[in-house]
């Protein structure tokens, strides 16, 4: 019997990738060097990386790693708390989702997977609103936590105001630079 090894891992990753048996192997290429390619700060890249094999520690998923503990979610209490669940379908997150308008029709349910919710995602808008969405997301999860932790949470509705102005700030950030003796310096 062989054991599991980080470069075990790594060598089947290589070959699924490099012998594809579906077009969903493609499809999941392409997400992820699109997801390392987004302009958005490094640490949400991380999160949603994170986020995408449920390595986030959701009450659901902790309890799949043998941790014994309730699953229903800590803030409504009628669901399981999946990834998912956490950071997009919980009924508590109603007010953020109806104020970010563009994802009125997405059908998202919690037995669906967060990758899947992703790609949904990248293939019904723009990348700049997609970009917002993973700020949203991290943020969710940022509040999520202070909820769990006994903080003080941000307002619901503020949220999503608090996503945009965090993206234009990264943004104008990003973009600042200045000519010196001829040369762009960007900070």
């Amino acid at each position: 019997m062989r054991s599991y090894s980080v470069k075990s891992g790594n060598h089947l990753g290589c070959n699924l990738l490099a012998n594809p048996s579906s077009s969903g192997i493609a499809s999941l290429e392409y997400w992820w060097k699109f997801l390392w390619c987004i302009n958005i700060p490094s640490k949400v890249k991380l999160f949603i990386w994170r986020a995408c094999p449920n390595w986030i520690p959701a009450r659901y998923n902790l309890a799949k790693r043998g941790m014994h503990m309730e699953i229903n979610c800590l803030v409504c209490g009628k669901c399981l708390e999946t990834t998912v669940h956490a950071l997009w379908a919980c009924p508590a997150l109603k007010q953020i989702r109806s104020t970010y308008h563009c994802l009125g029709g997405f059908g998202v349910k919690d037995n669906m997977q967060f990758l899947d919710l992703m790609i949904l995602c990248i293939n019904k808008l723009l990348q700049e609103e997609f970009e917002l969405i993973c700020i949203i997301i991290w943020r969710i999860w940022c509040r999520w936590n202070e909820l769990v932790h006994g903080k003080p949470a941000l307002v619901d509705r503020e949220a999503v105001l608090w996503a945009r102005a965090f993206l234009n700030e990264y943004r104008r950030a990003n973009d600042e630079s200045i000519t010196l003796l001829g040369f762009r310096v960007f900070f």
